[in-house]
């Protein structure tokens, strides 16, 4: 698509540019995940760093991604699999909602924003201290 902005992610000195802002993101979780196995198998991370109002952002059974419209996981462009084979993602967010969620699982994993990870999608990020 012409004129569509490239997203730059970068996880632990390694950087790369993404058509896509949602391959970014997955990209992102992947990594994030290689550090911590078990970022998404604890409850109450899941429920600080990953539960939407109507959805959950991450689930084993991508019918269970979108509680309130469960015919979105019939359409493979709501969701992704993540490294972690036995979970999905959802993907059908705003670069808004991508990287508060990303500050969400890092907090959680333990990474630092600048330090071991970055999502550049051409807007101006508030300072941390503002995200939490």
């Amino acid at each position: 698509m012409p004129g569509r902005k490239r997203i730059s992610a970068s996880f632990r000195g390694i950087k790369k540019t993404f058509r896509y802002a949602k391959d970014a993101y997955i990209w992102l979780i992947d990594n994030f995940v290689s550090v911590k196995p078990d970022l998404l198998d604890e409850d109450w991370q899941k429920e600080f760093a990953a539960k939407g109002r109507v959805r959950n952002y991450f689930s084993r059974d991508r019918k269970d991604l979108f509680e309130a419209s469960p015919h979105l996981a019939e359409d493979s462009n709501n969701y992704a699999r993540i490294a972690k084979r036995d979970w999905y993602a959802i993907t059908n967010l705003n670069n808004a909602e991508k990287f508060q969620i990303l500050c969400n699982l890092a907090a959680v994993a333990g990474l630092r924003y600048e330090l071991d990870w970055t999502w550049d999608d051409g807007t101006k990020k508030a300072p941390l201290s503002e995200v939490f």
